[in-house]
């Protein structure tokens, strides 16, 4: 009886534990806040990354961060991956020597290498690459499909995040798709969202993949389900949906009683014409009460700035239901007047590395910055000193590393 009685009491608590409660999260980026750098951030530093003519890109379409280095993919201008020290030193490029590619970069689950990814477009395969973090090449292997994006979650788990192709509903080919994978070691051993039914099949005609969660690893990595906004948590062991972004209605896809049937080309149509139609949440972190993240729309009206109709970054104060957006945040002395934050931003989010964020701003708005407040007579740090005495409009972007205030 005893023993009945504490198993009651055991499945009683673990239930209890798993039902834990939705947050709904009221969004409304037309009523978002601003205000000083000072008043959301502290040791800030400016990170200019060393320019040469073997180190010069144009613009960091991706940004990693690892524990001895900046990693930048430019896949738009030079067709690089450029890797620097934490310090900006150059260190290695590695350069496409394919006529028609287009370069992506993941981090490989072990943590301590990072995979570059050419898709050559003429013989139609993808080049894998393996290098470590300080750019030594490891070894390359071909193949005809890209592979799923995988995270390490610990204790020898990863999560694949697959790209899944419309599946005709008559064929057999939807039986065992899903978004995640878990595997342990190269045994799958648990999937979530599995592609079961008709609304399925329709909605992977417009959300094909769920974007990678950012965030470091052996930890809870948050992300959020494209156009429905549900927001989860996911680790080695479970998967749990924590919250929902509620955003004004005007600013979603009424995707109604979505079936294999429903036309989804009228529906990706609306959502590529309209600038204001949010279509995924991105770069998602938590800072205690705080969370951070980025809404993508599928087009983009890049001008930066706090009266600008359209901004994309936000902090949000779950405790004082507060929302401030970071395109609204301008400088003031403690950055020297400089921005913390430019149209890289808007495209790609902020970065962070353990309780670090980052930013990337270009050299064309740094000096433009500076020509704007000569007046204002700003102290710059001895690296900027230099910086502005070496560089100029033309020079590599510089890296922002910065802490969010409690």
């Amino acid at each position: 009886m005893k023993y009945t009685i504490f198993v009651l009491i055991y499945i009683q608590i673990t239930l209890s534990s798993l039902a834990q409660p939705i947050q709904k999260l009221r969004i409304d980026p037309a009523y978002s806040y601003g205000g000083m750098a000072s008043e959301y951030f502290e040791n800030i530093e400016y990170i200019p990354l060393e320019t040469k003519k073997e180190s010069l890109f144009g613009t960091a379409d991706q940004l990693f961060i690892t524990d001895s280095s900046f990693i930048i993919n430019d896949n738009n201008d030079t067709k690089s991956v450029l890797f620097f020290d934490l310090k900006g030193k150059f260190i290695y490029r590695f350069k496409s020597k394919l006529e028609d590619v287009s370069i992506s970069v993941r981090m490989m689950p072990d943590n301590k290498t990072i995979c570059i990814i050419e898709k050559d477009w003429i013989k139609d395969i993808y080049i894998e690459k393996i290098f470590t973090h300080k750019g030594v090449f490891l070894n390359e292997s071909k193949h005809t499909s890209f592979g799923s994006v995988v995270v390490p979650l610990g204790d020898n788990r990863s999560a694949h995040f697959n790209t899944i192709s419309y599946i005709d509903r008559r064929s057999q080919q939807k039986k065992g798709k899903a978004y995640i994978d878990i595997y342990k070691g190269q045994e799958k051993i648990n999937h979530y969202f599995p592609i079961e039914n008709e609304r399925d099949e329709a909605f992977v005609k417009l959300a094909s993949r769920i974007t990678v969660p950012q965030g470091d690893a052996l930890t809870d990595l948050f992300f959020a389900m494209p156009l429905t906004h549900q927001l989860y948590k996911l680790n080695k062991d479970t998967l749990v949906q924590t919250g929902q972004f509620i955003f004004p209605s005007d600013r979603l896809l009424n995707l109604g009683n979505l079936t294999s049937k429903t036309n989804t080309d009228s529906l990706e149509r609306e959502l590529r014409k309209d600038q204001k139609m949010i279509y995924e949440v991105q770069n998602i972190f938590y800072f205690n009460s705080k969370i951070l993240f980025r809404i993508k729309s599928l087009i983009y009206h890049i001008v930066a700035g706090s009266e600008s109709t359209y901004q994309y970054n936000f902090i949000y104060d779950t405790l004082k239901h507060k929302l401030v957006s970071l395109e609204r945040i301008v400088p003031d002395i403690t950055t020297s007047y400089l921005p913390l934050f430019g149209n890289n931003t808007t495209l790609s989010g902020l970065k962070k590395q353990k309780d670090n964020l980052f930013s990337v701003v270009s050299s064309l708005e740094l000096f433009n910055a500076d020509k704007k407040n000569k007046n204002r007579n700003p102290q710059y740090p001895p690296v900027l000193q230099q910086y502005f005495k070496t560089q100029n409009r033309k020079s590599n972007p510089v890296i922002v590393r910065m802490k969010l205030k409690e």
